[in-house]
């Protein structure tokens, strides 16, 4: 069954001429419960965007220019687009070829009198909540360096949806698309093929490759701290990047002892929720958490209340069911002091069980495949004569009970 998104489109909005999308056969089906599959496409191809597309002609047949001068190009696009289209819409309109802008859109659009239409950073901002939401990477962006949105994005993808090319979870049917409505979505599954090139896994691109070695230096840098994800890490241990980025846009530099991370509701919901259970079973299984008093104030009360569902999960004797394990209790006391006074000695939270003594090499069970390997209790009869795979002096050696193990 589809994965239930929160709706984040425009739903108030007076039926007009201005409203309305034209037909295009291309587009047929589109709907908040049927997404364009492109949507979940993870990257697109390398010949993306290279294809030629003609110049628009005006009424007289002359090529159509806007008022700079520039040349409209002829997209394959809607004869009219509404002035408040969806946000699944505009990200795919803007996937379908990078070299749309926002002039391609406005000059589709009728307004009436006193409409206005949406800015290039209206259309910006409505596409970032969309990507956060359905946790989908941005196809037109322009930094060539790996930003934490994008390893938050991808952190979350497993090595069979990338070599499917999706970000949606692959299964042995196909890949179910999450819904922007009210009910399930009634299309069918999207096949395992759909976003590969002549049925080969897709090779991830250099950009990929960037932010995957990013993630992986990362979650590194986070086991050697002791931070139940990466998130946690002061500045210092973070990509450099990150906090130019950050100073130019807040107007001040914050410390390399500092942790900062966005609010919950600028980060992909699917990466919130990872980050959560992180906090959750380091709780657990009795691992350093993050300090509350180094974090963001507005991160404090999640990840406090995720601590604390980590430590009932021992006082409960393990029924927290997203942690996925199943070890003993540990003392709730001695948890709590470690975290008020440091880490303390501890012990193994359950023993282990002894392993098995190596079973010693017996000429008696001829070399290779046997039948009944599970069995290694059975006891192998005694040969009346030498076996055809032991020589004379090995059979004799151990007749004599002096077979070297």
């Amino acid at each position: 069954m589809a994965n239930q998104i929160i709706p984040t489109t425009i739903s108030s909005v007076v039926p007009s001429a201005a409203y309305t999308t034209a037909y295009l056969a291309s587009e047929a089906g589109w709907a908040n419960d049927n997404l364009p599959d492109e949507l979940f496409q993870m990257e697109p191809h390398a010949d993306w965007g290279m294809t030629h597309v003609p110049v628009m002609d005006d009424a007289n047949g002359n090529p159509l220019q806007d008022d700079k001068g520039r040349l409209f190009k002829d997209f394959p696009l809607p004869s009219q687009i509404s002035i408040r289209p969806e946000e699944w819409r505009l990200e795919m309109y803007s996937r379908l070829d990078p070299r749309i802008e926002k002039r391609d859109l406005h000059r589709r659009m009728i307004p009436q009198q006193g409409q206005t239409l949406l800015s290039a950073n209206a259309m910006n901002m409505q596409k970032l909540r969309l990507r956060r939401n359905l946790n989908l990477p941005c196809w037109t962006r322009r930094s060539k360096e790996p930003q934490m949105l994008d390893c938050l994005i991808h952190e979350t993808i497993s090595l069979s949806s990338v070599r499917q090319n999706t970000v949606l979870e692959v299964r042995s049917y196909g890949m179910d698309k999450p819904t922007l409505g009210s009910g399930t979505n009634p299309s069918a599954p999207i096949p395992l093929n759909r976003f590969l090139r002549n049925n080969q896994w897709h090779v991830p691109s250099t950009t990929l490759e960037k932010i995957f070695d990013c993630i992986a230096n990362l979650q590194d840098t986070a086991f050697e701290k002791g931070c139940p994800h990466w998130i946690f890490l002061e500045n210092r241990h973070k990509p450099k990047s990150w906090q130019d980025r950050a100073a130019t846009m807040n107007h001040s530099r914050s410390g390399p002892d500092d942790i900062k991370f966005p609010p919950t509701d600028d980060m992909p919901r699917q990466a919130v929720e990872w980050i959560k259970n992180c906090v959750r079973e380091a709780a657990a299984l009795r691992q350093p958490v993050p300090d509350l008093n180094k974090i963001p104030e507005h991160a404090v009360d999640w990840v406090g209340e995720c601590i604390e569902e980590g430590i009932e999960y021992f006082e409960g004797g393990g029924n927290i069911n997203y942690l996925g394990i199943d070890y003993l209790v540990w003392p709730v006391e001695e948890y709590m002091m470690s975290m008020a006074y440091g880490q303390v000695e501890q012990e193994e939270p359950f023993a282990l069980e002894p392993e098995p003594e190596p079973q010693p090499f017996s000429p008696l069970v001829p070399p290779g495949p046997v039948d009944n390997q599970y069995n290694f209790n059975q006891t192998a009869p005694q040969p009346v004569e030498r076996p055809d795979w032991l020589t004379a002096e090995e059979w004799e050696v151990f007749l004599q009970g002096e077979w070297a193990v």
